[in-house]
C-alpha cells in the first residue's frame, strides 16, 4: 500500500508546513526525552488528539493498533 497525500480542510493541515513540523518535532522530542509513565500518557494523549484534529483515524488505525503492543515490548 503507498501512503497518498489526501488535503482536508481540518486545523493540523491549514498550518504553515514549518509549524506543523515544529509541532511534531515537540512532540517527538517530548516523547523521547520523558521517562514518567504519566507524563508519557498525557504526550500519548496530544498524539491521539492530534489525530482527531486532522481526521486521520481512519489511515492511522494499524498504527493506533500496533502502539500498545510495541510499548510493551
Amino acid at each position: 500500500m503507498l501512503p497518498v497525500y489526501r488535503r482536508k480542510e481540518t486545523l493540523v493541515h491549514r498550518l504553515h508546513p514549518l509549524a506543523a513540523l515544529a509541532l511534531y518535532t515537540s512532540l517527538v522530542v517530548s516523547i523521547l526525552v520523558l521517562q514518567n509513565p504519566l507524563q508519557l500518557a498525557v504526550a500519548g494523549a496530544g498524539v491521539l488528539s492530534l489525530l482527531l484534529l486532522a481526521q486521520a483515524r481512519k489511515e492511522c488505525r494499524p498504527f493506533i493498533r500496533l502502539g500498545p503492543r510495541t510499548a510493551l515490548l
